[in-house]
Parts: C-alpha cells; sequence; structure tokens
C-alpha cells in the first residue's frame, strides 16, 4: 500500500488524501499501524467511545474535539480542523525534538519505527498526552467565537506548521533518498465518525482541504481516512483502497467455490 501511496500523483491539490474501506475484521487497522513501522506516521483513532471492548481503542480528546459537536457552518468547521493541523504539528515537531534531541537515525524507516514505539509505550500515555496538549493548544485560542471577520483562509495557516515539523524530521534523519516519498502519514480510524449526522456541514470533508497541498512537486504528507462505511465524496482525487492484506494473502486457506454458505457457517471453520 506504501508503494502505491507513494507512486500517487500527489502534486494537485486535493490528492493527498484516500479512503481505506472494508469490512470489519479484514485488517484495515493492523495495516496501517505496520505501514507506520516504514513511515512516519501519526494515528488517529475517531471511533464512538461507547465500544470498550473494540480495538483498537479510541483517541478520546480528538474524538471529543472533531467528532462531539455538530458543525453548523462551514466556516466553523473550517477554523476546527485548521487549528487542530496547525497545533497537532507544532505539537508533534516539539515531541520529535524531544524524543530523538542529539541523535541521527540512520534511515526514515528506523526513524519511522522508533516514533511508532514512542506513541504505543506505557499502554499509549505518550500518544494520549501529546493529543491532550493539541487539543488544549486549540481551545486557548477560543473556537467557539468562530474566525475573525475579514480572516485570512484558515488552512493557510496549515503550511509554517507543517513545514516545522519536516524540518524537525530532517534535522534527525536523511530523507535524500525517499524525496518523492510521503515523509508525514496520518490516518484516521473509523473515519466516518468525521462525516457527522444528516444535518450540518461534513468535518470530513473540510479536513482534506484543510490539508490539501499546493506545493511544488509531490505532496510530502498524506491522509488515509479507514472505515467500513464511508460514503464517496467528490474532494477525492485518488480511488479508494479497497484491497486489504485480507484480500491479498498469496495463499487461501480455503479455495475459491469449493464451499457452501452452510458448509462455511459450522463450527469448525469458524473456530
Amino acid at each position: 500500500m506504501l508503494n502505491n501511496i507513494n507512486a500517487m500523483d500527489r502534486s494537485t491539490p486535493l490528492a493527498n488524501s484516500v479512503a481505506l474501506i472494508q469490512s470489519s475484521g479484514t485488517g484495515k487497522s493492523r495495516m496501517v499501524d505496520e505501514m507506520a513501522k516504514l513511515v512516519f506516521t501519526i494515528p488517529f483513532n475517531v471511533r464512538l467511545p461507547d465500544e470498550p471492548r473494540a480495538y483498537p481503542p479510541e483517541d478520546y480528546v480528538v474524538w471529543e474535539y472533531l467528532c462531539k459537536s455538530q458543525v453548523k457552518k462551514a466556516e466553523d468547521g473550517e477554523v476546527r480542523a485548521a487549528l487542530f493541523f496547525q497545533n497537532l504539528f507544532s505539537e508533534v515537531a516539539i515531541e520529535v525534538e524531544r524524543v530523538f534531541s542529539g541523535r541521527r537515525i540512520a534511515s526514515p524507516g528506523e526513524f519511522a519505527s522508533e516514533w511508532r514505539n514512542h506513541l504505543t509505550k506505557l499502554g499509549g500515555a505518550y500518544r494520549e498526552e501529546l493529543y491532550k496538549r493539541v487539543v488544549q493548544a486549540c481551545k486557548k485560542v477560543g473556537l467557539a467565537e468562530g474566525p475573525p471577520q475579514g480572516s485570512p483562509r484558515c488552512s493557510d495557516g496549515v503550511r509554517p506548521t507543517l513545514d516545522r515539523l519536516l524540518a524537525a524530521l530532517y534535522k534527525f534523519c536523511d530523507f535524500r533518498a525517499v524525496e518523492d516519498d510521503v515523509k508525514v502519514m496520518l490516518y484516521f480510524d473509523e473515519a466516518h465518525e468525521l462525516y457527522g449526522g444528516s444535518r450540518g456541514h461534513r468535518l470530513y470533508d473540510i479536513m482534506q482541504s484543510s490539508l490539501s497541498w499546493s506545493g511544488p512537486g509531490k505532496s510530502p504528507v498524506f491522509t488515509i481516512f479507514v472505515s467500513t462505511q464511508l460514503p464517496p465524496s467528490a474532494k477525492f482525487l485518488q480511488a479508494p483502497i479497497t484491497e486489504t492484506a485480507f484480500d491479498c494473502h498469496p495463499g487461501f486457506p480455503l479455495g475459491i467455490g469449493k464451499w457452501s454458505l452452510n458448509q462455511l457457517g459450522k463450527l469448525h471453520f469458524l473456530a
């Protein structure tokens, strides 16, 4: 999947995001988590927090900030998304500086894997604290009042903090061998929660615009929206990814067309 994403044309606006859609239990979450060992990844799970046994666990503070309140005005959604990504990239840059201070990592893959391990330490405590700082920074600016009248496009403020994060990555690792590849991968698991209800504006669409790349060359940042059910969006320029590790396994244990539904429903198959 990572090779396919790196091969995509990511040089035009709205071309740096894709939907990953498949049924439950087909390895979507596992696949993007394994990918985080290869490319620097900022992971999110915005599942509705009413499934205590669901895996992987949700990032509650992110869900609360992005999904709990309905977006009634498009402008409010733009501010919410832009503030989130501005503070996200800023706080992640600070965390990268802290974690890798005084070191030089040999390869982008090793760098990504060590970052992933950092976020999973102590049961995800570092990840939780990082996202708490992001949301606290967002709330400090008084989102409830909305954007100031006559303000510039909110997403314009995302680019400087993304540049700061990229500078932090280049400081601790040499990316010249993968110059055209994605440097920062984001994914939102359970992304249908960003769609909201039948009323109001969809933060899912607004977030694509906030992260849209309009710089020279291929976008260094890419976002994957992971879900079992995600309505099509006209803003997506990339075809949705529907093949997962479950579909692509080279040796299926059951031959295609050789078993009836009744046979597959028996206990020894289900077990």
